[in-house]
């Protein structure tokens, strides 16, 4: 019973957590920690989304299922694997990709496949709906330092 109660309470701190976007012009981004996993709302095509931003990840990856949501192009596979949560898949380019955090465009390469199973996992713990993985191809360019201390970016 106590189990329940206290994952009844963190359930609905993560989903009253403030979600507002400060700016990286004040000197940070908060985040939401999942499992130590950062995640981070921003927008998709200037709709609000959620990321995850995972070092980790070497490219970054755009859920397909949701590119009429997000009014972006889904094209053909592209070269090369990648592996992760799900095992190994092809990614599929993207077009018409805008993604905002902070007040910071995040320009680069976006990849696409079916996120359902990361996307499930993060809606069942926190509520928020994730579009996509920001990877190191996109936080190394723009020189952006995980803290975790502070929980921001």
């Amino acid at each position: 019973m106590k189990k329940i109660i206290v994952s009844l309470l963190l359930m609905i701190f993560l989903s009253c957590n403030n979600k507002s976007v400060k700016n990286f012009k004040d000197g940070s981004v908060e985040f939401t920690s999942v499992d130590k996993i950062p995640i981070v709302v921003g927008t998709l095509n200037g709709k609000q989304a959620y990321f995850i931003m995972d070092s980790g990840a070497s490219v970054s990856i755009l859920d397909e299922t949701q590119s009429k949501d997000y009014e972006f192009r889904v094209g053909t596979e592209s070269p090369g694997e990648i592996s992760g949560y799900g095992g190994n898949s092809s990614p599929k380019d993207t077009y018409d990709v805008n993604v905002e955090i902070g007040g910071v465009k995040f320009d680069g390469i976006y990849r696409s496949q079916d996120l359902t199973n990361i996307i499930s996992v993060v809606k069942e713990s926190t509520g928020l709906n994730v579009v996509g993985i920001v990877g190191s191809n996109i936080m190394k360019e723009i020189g952006l330092i995980i803290d975790y201390d502070t929980n921001s970016l």
